[in-house]
């Protein structure tokens, strides 16, 4: 096999922001301000607040958006600056007042199969067909399954039982399969020997 690789990557960069909800209470803030504030200065204002302009001349809306410019929002400095603002009397405050930003490693791609998290291990073929690689790959996971942790398996493409049957079995596209066309074979039997009624 040949690039072989893993689909789900470890160490993705991640910043983690935890919002002490105690003091944000006691200045005048929800969890909720402190996210729309967030998400307004990283990804705009059309998300949380959309704002339209209609062009009287030519009766186009068009969205208007309002954001951080990226080159402000450089470090985890300026994070922690963002402002925070909410409704009522509570007075602005800054985002490293009420939080705290660390930084951490995470998973880029979560798969699952049914609900049971799985990693996929992806390869191509070079040189050889492709049943009898899978015929060998089958025999080395059947081999490495005995040396599994209880609640662990592994397995060949996600496939569920019965879907290799299932698909040798499948007749072509435009064909019917043999119990259809032995059914068919023994309708037309059956007229065949039906006996005709008396002519009038």
């Amino acid at each position: 096999m040949v690039d072989v690789r893993v689909h789900q990557a470890f160490n993705q960069p991640l910043l983690h922001l935890d919002v002490d909800r105690t003091r944000a209470v006691q200045t005048g803030f929800t969890q909720r301000d402190v996210a729309n504030n967030l998400l307004i200065s990283l990804s705009g204002s059309g998300q949380t607040t959309p704002t339209y302009w209609l062009n009287p001349a030519t009766g186009v809306s068009y969205t208007i958006a309002t954001q951080t410019p990226q080159y402000r929002i450089a470090s985890l400095q300026d994070i922690g600056n963002i402002p925070i603002a909410g409704g009522g009397t509570a007075r602005p405050q800054v985002l490293e007042a009420l939080a705290s930003v660390t930084r951490e490693a995470h998973m880029a791609v979560v798969s699952h199969y049914d609900v049971q998290p799985v990693i996929d291990v992806f390869g191509a073929v070079q040189g050889r067909d492709l049943g009898g690689v899978a015929r060998e790959m089958a025999r080395i996971l059947d081999r490495a399954r005995q040396d599994l942790p209880r609640g662990r398996a592994r397995g060949r493409g996600r496939r569920r039982p019965g879907r290799k049957t299932a698909w040798r079995s499948s007749p072509a596209p435009g064909r019917r399969s043999r119990p259809a066309r032995a059914a068919r074979s023994a309708r037309r039997l059956r007229r065949i020997r039906a006996p005709s009624g008396p002519s009038r």
